[in-house]
């Protein structure tokens, strides 16, 4: 509601036909620790509707357009754990990932969500 607010403001400066839109496409929830959410979109000039329209978010699995979360259930994995995976993606299923020490649940629930996991770096300055 906030960015649909402050958008509204923007457009009353503005002439009609070159106002902005506002869509949103995300609304992720995840916890790895801590809950967290993600919420963003796109914003665009409306004579730019046809063209948003044929980028067809929609088919997206991962596409929220409104209050309905997208959420995502990441299993508890060290780094290691992680790189140890990602060698071994994408795979045709689960099962086939050699992982000692993890259940299949969370190699599953990992394989659902490795292409969105953050990517970070660990170093050490000093």
């Amino acid at each position: 509601e906030e960015i649909r607010s402050a958008i509204t403001v923007r457009n009353g400066l503005l002439d009609d036909g070159s106002h902005f839109k506002y869509k949103q496409l995300f609304n992720f929830h995840y916890k790895d620790g801590v809950e967290m959410l993600t919420v963003g979109g796109i914003i665009y000039n409306e004579k730019e509707s046809d063209l948003v329209d044929k980028c067809e978010f929609g088919t997206l699995a991962f596409i929220r357009s409104d209050k309905e979360p997208c959420t995502i259930e990441v299993p508890p994995l060290t780094l290691k754990e992680i790189r140890h995976m990602n060698e071994q993606l994408p795979c045709l299923h689960p099962i086939c990932i050699e992982v000692s020490g993890l259940s299949l649940e969370a190699v599953e629930k990992y394989v659902e969500v490795y292409k969105y996991y953050p990517a970070f770096v660990d170093a050490e300055i000093g």
